[in-house]
C-alpha cells in the first residue's frame, strides 16, 4: 500500500516537473533569470553531526598540529564541552 502511494506521489512530482521545465528553460535561454544573491561563505557550513573521529587524522596531518598549537596559545576559542555522566540514573 505504502509503495503504491509513494509511486503515485513520485509520478505526480515528475509530471509536474515535466510540465514546468520547458517554460523555465525558455525563460533561461532568453536571459530571463532571477537576480540571484552573492555567496556569503566559501563553501559548505559544517555542523557537529557532519564530523566523525576519522576527520581528525586528516586535519592533524594537513595542518601539522598548528590548530592544536593555536588553541593552546589562546588564538582559537572553542565551545565548552558538556559533561555527561554514564552513571546517572543507576
Amino acid at each position: 500500500m505504502l509503495r503504491t502511494v509513494c509511486t503515485i506521489l513520485a509520478a505526480r512530482t515528475v509530471k509536474a516537473y515535466a510540465d514546468e521545465i520547458s517554460a523555465l528553460l525558455g525563460k533561461a535561454l532568453q536571459g530571463d533569470l532571477p537576480a540571484g544573491q552573492p555567496q556569503k561563505t566559501s563553501g559548505k557550513i559544517w555542523i557537529g553531526s557532519d564530523w566523525r573521529p576519522e576527520h581528525l587524522r586528516l586535519i592533524y596531518d594537513t595542518y601539522e598540529d598548528r590548530i592544536s598549537a593555536a588553541a593552546l596559545r589562546g588564538e582559537i576559542e572553542g565551545r565548552v564541552p558538556t559533561c555527561v555522566s554514564l552513571l546517572k540514573g543507576c
